[in-house]
This record gives structure tokens, C-alpha cells and sequence, in this order.
């Protein structure tokens, strides 16, 4: 989410973006579960931010674009009911941009668009009322071409993201297994080690003794 807002990356143009993978990622997770309102100010963060890329971007990344903009109506209209209201003007400002996008596209349809003339009128309908207008099936394509899309500021897709995820350095269950034991056998066996430290009251034992022969040296 570049400051430019042109949707193109330039050079040192990632060293600046955090990446929309990690923009769209409670969209992703809440797909198959649901949607955290702990999520919801960076989901309404990255909206407002990204105005002017949501708005005006290259054909090449509409697709991206218009599919993220119908999740993320979704999920800010299904949690609109129980918003804190320190949080409402954000909702309100992020709820401005996605009627703002679907106004443009009913008025210029874009082939490239990932959402239908009929959707972008239930998208509106929805921001307009606190109510999602999707169901799970349209929820469940629109995440899919999101994910499938190209991302802004780069050629990778977020399925290419989470492929990587995956491959990056996989921890073996049965060495984690292994690992658990040793560590439980360690404790276990840490109480014969000659090795160990006084405990507590090992130590305030020596220093009871160590009073009392003192006392009957004195006494002496």
C-alpha cells in the first residue's frame, strides 16, 4: 500500500509497502472462521490508507482490488451492530471509500471487475444498512479471486504467499515430539545432578546452624 496510490511499484517501493498480504489477512483467515473484531482497525486501517489505490489503480490489479473491496464490506458490515464507538468514525471513513468504489463501477463497468453490476448494488445496500447482502458461496469466490489476483507492488499472488509459508523451513512433528520428551526427561532428572544449587531451604538450614554455633561460641 504504497503512498503513490497508483497501484504500480517503482523502485524501493516494497522497502516502504508492508504488503497487502498482510492487509488482506484477516479477510483470508476469517473465510473459514469467523471474523475477529480484533481485526477490525487494521481492516479499517488499510482501507482508509489505500484510498487512492482502491479508487484509481491499473487495470492489471482491478481484480484484486474489486474482490477485496466486496470481502472487506462483508465482514465491516456483519460486525456494523457491535462496533465500539470509538471506532465508528473509522467505520463510517472505510464504509465512504467502498461505497465510493462500487458507485464508480455501476456508473463505468470495468470487464476486469471481480464483483457483478447485481453485487455492487447489494455491496451498497449493505453499507448503507449495517447488513452483509452476501452469502457463504459468494463469500467463498470472491476470497478465491483474491487470492488467485495479482497483488499491487508485485507479481506474486497470495497463494503464492502462503505456498512459501508452508515450504519455509517445516518443523518435523516427530523432532518437536522428541524435543517435548527430553526436555520432560531433563526436569525429571535435574534433582540427582550433583551440580545443582543449595535450594532454598537447604540454604536457610546452613544459615540456622551457622547461628547457632555462633550463639554458643559467644556464650562460651
Amino acid at each position: 500500500m504504497a503512498a503513490s496510490g497508483g497501484g504500480v511499484g517503482g523502485p524501493g517501493s516494497s522497502e516502504r509497502d508492508p504488503g497487502w498480504e498482510v492487509a488482506v489477512r484477516p479477510l483470508l483467515s476469517a473465510s473459514y472462521s469467523a471474523f475477529e473484531m480484533r481485526e477490525l482497525p487494521q481492516l479499517l486501517g488499510s482501507v482508509i490508507e489505500s484510498e487512492s489505490e482502491i479508487l484509481h489503480h491499473d487495470k492489471q490489479y482491478e481484480p484484486f482490488y474489486s474482490s477485496f473491496v466486496a470481502l472487506a464490506t462483508h465482514y465491516i458490515t456483519t460486525v456494523c451492530g457491535v462496533v465500539p464507538r470509538n471506532q465508528l468514525q473509522s467505520v463510517a471513513a472505510a464504509c465512504k471509500v467502498l461505497i465510493e468504489f462500487s458507485l464508480l463501477r455501476l456508473e463505468n463497468p470495468d470487464e476486469a471487475c471481480a464483483v457483478s453490476q447485481k453485487h455492487l448494488i447489494l455491496l451498497i445496500k449493505g453499507l448503507c444498512t449495517g447488513c452483509s447482502r452476501l452469502d457463504r458461496t459468494e463469500i467463498i469466490t470472491f476470497t478465491a479471486m483474491m487470492k488467485s489476483a495479482k497483488l499491487p507492488q508485485t507479481v506474486k499472488t497470495l497463494s503464492d504467499v502462503e505456498d512459501q509459508k508452508e515450504l519455509a523451513s517445516p518443523v518435523r512433528p516427530e523432532l518437536r515430539q522428541k524435543e517435548v520428551q527430553m526436555n520432560f526427561l531433563n526436569q525429571l532428572t535435574s534433582v540427582f545432578n550433583p551440580k545443582m544449587a543449595l535450594s532454598p531451604v537447604t540454604t536457610l538450614q546452613a544459615q540456622v546452624d551457622g547461628g547457632r554455633k555462633k550463639v554458643a561460641r559467644e556464650g562460651l
